[in-house]
């Protein structure tokens, strides 16, 4: 078993690689590394089927939570129930690699709460705060009252609307201990499957005719085959069986699909 990360003094003193790689458990691939390493405020993962997304949406927020102490997180997807048994169960994977004291404390909820403890000091050159991460869904989001994040990490994204993603990006404010006032870096980091065209996604993000001419945030698409080694052999021929084109073109082959027939 690892032990959780030492301390350094600043973040830029960190092997933050290293550190990624460690979260994520294994080598990053060229466009999961991007989407970790962007100061962007708003970012979407976005690829097919099996495209390391879960992962690289937690290993987005995990970072950057060791990274500044105090800071405070919300992991994210539209019920519980999903989150649970999908991206709260990859989180504890990406949580485990950093050893048994990685965790310094824990509500089991629901809502579900974690502190971690940070890999730099405080402001002060004493061990940092710890950060927490809050796994709540969304479509519960008034229970949350006005809480205020540092970052928030919504997984298959495309379950939310784009009224719900503006209400998460006002919620970027948190104030980390020993700051006089809020400050960033702050992230709405975003992960799904390809939507359709007529989808707030792709109207807001992708860079085809008739979407939004102002942007409302960065896309990252990783290569069809960056992550075809951490999958079954065949795996793609198998699950296209049965698809319709429509979900062919989404799920396998990558890319925003057309919409389906009648609308």
């Amino acid at each position: 078993m690892q032990a959780a990360p030492e301390q350094s003094s600043k973040p830029e003193e960190t092997d933050l690689v290293g550190l990624a790689e460690r979260i994520v458990g294994g080598k990053l691939q060229p466009t999961q590394a991007k989407y970790m390493f962007s100061p962007e405020r708003v970012k979407w993962y976005v690829g097919r089927v099996g495209a390391a997304k879960t992962s690289s949406l937690c290993g987005s927020i995990i970072l950057p939570a060791l990274l500044y102490p105090g800071s405070r997180w919300l992991v994210a997807r539209w019920t519980y129930w999903t989150l649970q048994e999908t991206t709260m169960k990859r989180f504890d994977e990406c949580m485990k690699r950093l050893g048994p004291n990685a965790i310094v404390d824990e509500i089991a909820g629901p809502p579900r709460k974690i502190w971690i403890a940070p890999a730099v000091v405080g402001f002060d050159g004493k061990p940092g705060e710890p950060s927490e991460i809050i796994f709540h869904s969304l479509d519960e989001l008034t229970k949350l009252g006005s809480t205020e994040f540092t970052g928030i990490g919504v997984d298959e994204a495309n379950e939310i609307d784009h009224a719900m993603a503006v209400t998460l990006n006002q919620r970027l404010r948190h104030k980390r201990p020993g700051l006089e006032k809020p400050e960033g870096p702050f992230f709405l980091n975003l992960a799904s499957n390809p939507p359709d065209e007529l989808h707030w996604l792709h109207l807001n993000f992708c860079d085809d005719e008739g979407t939004e001419p102002e942007k409302m945030g960065a896309k990252f698409t990783p290569q069809l085959n960056e992550n075809l080694e951490n999958l079954p052999d065949g795996y793609y021929t198998e699950i296209a069986k049965g698809m319709s084109p429509q979900m062919g073109i989404r799920m396998i082959e990558g890319p925003c699909g057309p919409a389906p027939t009648g609308k």
